[in-house]
C-alpha cells in the first residue's frame, strides 16, 4: 500500500499504477503457483463451478484495487491499513448477534485501540511536501 500511494502521488497515473501491479502481480503469482502448486493444479479436474468461483474472486480483487487506488490518491496508505484493521467488527456483530457466539473483552479493547489511533493520526496537520 505504501508503494502503491508513492506511485500514484508522485510518478503516475492511476491507470499506470494498476496496469503495473496487475502485469507484476500477474507474474508473481504464476510462478509462485506453479512451483508451489503445480502438482495440484495438472492434477485438477476443473469444474465451470469452480472456473466461475475464480472468475468471481478475480472480478472482487479487480475492484478492491481500484477503489484502493482512489482511495490512496485522497489519503494515506497509514489511513488505509488502520480503516482495513477496523473492518472486523462488522463479523463480530454478526458473531455476537446471529450465532450469539460471546465476545472476549480483548477484543473491545483492540478495537478501541485501533480507533483511537486512526483518530489519533487524523488529528494531525497533513504532510506538506
Amino acid at each position: 500500500n505504501v508503494q502503491e500511494e508513492i506511485l500514484l502521488k508522485r510518478h503516475c497515473s492511476r491507470s499506470e499504477a494498476l496496469g503495473m501491479l496487475g502485469v507484476f502481480g500477474s507474474i508473481i503469482c504464476c510462478v509462485q503457483a506453479f512451483v508451489l502448486e503445480g502438482h495440484a493444479l495438472r492434477t485438477t479436474e476443473w469444474s465451470a463451478r469452480d472456473v466461475g468461483c475464480l472468475l468471481g474472486f478475480q472480478i472482487c480483487l479487480f475492484g478492491i484495487y481500484v477503489l484502493a487506488s482512489i482511495f490512496l490518491q485522497m489519503s494515506d496508505s497509514a489511513v488505509f491499513n488502520m480503516s482495513l484493521l477496523t473492518c472486523d467488527v462488522y463479523s463480530i456483530i454478526f458473531s455476537w448477534q446471529v450465532q450469539h457466539k460471546h465476545i472476549s473483552w480483548t477484543y473491545g479493547l483492540a478495537f478501541g485501540l485501533t480507533l483511537s489511533g486512526l483518530v489519533w493520526y487524523h488529528r494531525q496537520p497533513a504532510p506538506v511536501e
